[in-house]
């Protein structure tokens, strides 16, 4: 699924060519040896170029980059100015040594929906079934969807079937983008696409999630149910509003959370425990708090710990600022990595 928007929109682009790596990729048997990706995620217009080696056991966090763009290179619906965002990118990869690294492009959660359709529901699982479109928060002729599972891996036992909506101007645009930058493409999906992978892994298949990933102007939240079903929502607050002021705010921070979020578990009858996971770059709006009490929420960096590294010549500024949107870029590579 990590690749599902660019597999789906350079079909409809004639013009675009972008070099792909069809098949996932082959670690050598050496342990020792590392192979570099590039992981570019877009939130707004705050663009992180990211460094990370990986093997067959470890992740590493090497290198990381980021930049506040203009709203007239990237705008709220997309890149607006291909060849000067694409020039950026070239210039950021080839200051980090990133220059032969194939890419993953993971964007604003925000810029994405998601809900799950009982399978019974939809007679035919068509993209242009109007039951589905139906759903997409964007108008049914700008509107780009997508299957989880998708078609390969879909059986008929499944209970539940997803479907992810996003802007096709969005996403054609990234396209244009990234055929101008010229490297291989992993794949182009939403920020949570390796969350979902990661909370259907076998420590976590069994349990009801709540997964909020927090923004300087919104919180986006990804609720799963034990039955694997998946539904997205958003709360119109971020960090943006209590950062840079005392430990007290951020308390009022989780309790503003937990309220919208209590109204939509309410809303759309969830019911039964639910265990609590935060990350996201808009954390960072917090890193001069001392953060040590998260009440029901737990970290995604203490869920994954295990499988990451961060490298120590990364700059404390970057880290700072980037330490809980990492653990996400991490889950959506080995989402890659492991399809």
């Amino acid at each position: 699924m990590i690749r599902q928007y660019w597999d789906q929109a350079k079909s409809r682009l004639s013009d675009v060519q972008l070099p792909q790596i069809s098949k996932p990729f082959d670690f050598t048997s050496d342990l020792k040896v590392f192979e570099q990706f590039s992981v570019l995620s877009s939130l707004d217009q705050h663009l992180v170029l990211t460094s990370i080696k990986a093997n067959q056991s470890t992740m590493m966090v090497d290198d990381c980059l980021s930049l506040d763009l203009p709203s007239h290179l990237i705008g709220d619906s997309g890149v607006e100015n291909t060849e000067e965002v694409a020039q950026i990118i070239l210039d950021l990869m080839e200051v980090m040594g990133l220059s032969s690294s194939p890419i993953l492009l993971l964007l604003s959660s925000s810029k994405f929906s998601h809900c799950s359709f009982l399978v019974d529901e939809i007679s035919s699982w068509d993209l242009n079934d109007p039951k589905l479109r139906a759903k997409s928060p964007f108008l049914a002729d700008q509107t780009l969807i997508d299957f989880y599972p998708d078609d390969e891996l879909f059986a008929q036992d499944h209970r539940t079937r997803g479907v992810d909506y996003a802007s096709s101007y969005l996403i054609h645009s990234w396209i244009n983008t990234l055929q101008i930058v010229g490297q291989p493409v992993l794949g182009i999906s939403p920020m949570y696409t390796g969350i979902m992978t990661w909370a259907l892994n076998s420590v976590n298949s069994l349990k009801n999630t709540v997964f909020c990933d927090v923004e300087p102007n919104c919180c986006n939240l990804l609720l799963k149910s034990s039955v694997s079903e998946f539904r997205s929502f958003q709360l119109p607050f971020g960090s943006a509003l209590y950062a840079g002021q005392s430990n007290r705010l951020f308390d009022q921070f989780l309790k503003r959370l937990q309220s919208g979020l209590d109204v939509i578990m309410e809303d759309q009858s969830f019911k039964g425990g639910f265990q609590y996971v935060i990350s996201g770059y808009g954390l960072g709006d917090f890193s001069s708090s001392p953060l040590s009490n998260w009440g029901s929420w737990s970290l995604l960096t203490s869920q994954i710990s295990k499988k990451y590294q961060i490298s120590n010549k990364l700059r404390p500024d970057e880290l700072s600022l980037h330490q809980h949107l990492f653990p996400q870029l991490i889950v959506g590579l080995f989402a890659y990595l492991e399809s």
